[in-house]
């Protein structure tokens, strides 16, 4: 059985992982985003239909890159945490 100090230090270090994750998901979707929109010679702002051209695009491409697959694994990775810490809470073992 796990303590409450252990349980909040991994807690911390999953918060952490996922963060990071999310960081390097938008810092790829911004750098996506500037680079199609340079392609096509858009200026920003974008109008909605340049903005919907380009999010069906960047979409695609992101659900299917290194940092959309590592966010994906560290926001499940902490939903499973935060259900077997409120588990653990509430009596039951996890």
């Amino acid at each position: 059985m796990q303590t409450v100090e252990q349980l909040e230090s991994q807690t911390l270090k999953i918060e952490i992982a996922a963060a990071v994750a999310q960081d390097a998901f938008t810092a790829k979707r911004a750098s996506m985003e500037r680079t199609y929109a340079e392609q096509y010679g858009w200026k920003a702002p974008l109008n909605s239909h340049q903005r919907r051209a380009m999010n069906s695009s960047v979409d695609a491409y992101m659900d299917r890159s290194k940092e959309g697959r590592d966010l994906t694994n560290a926001m499940r990775e902490l939903r499973e945490h935060n259900w077997k810490v409120a588990r653990m809470r509430a009596g039951y073992a996890a």
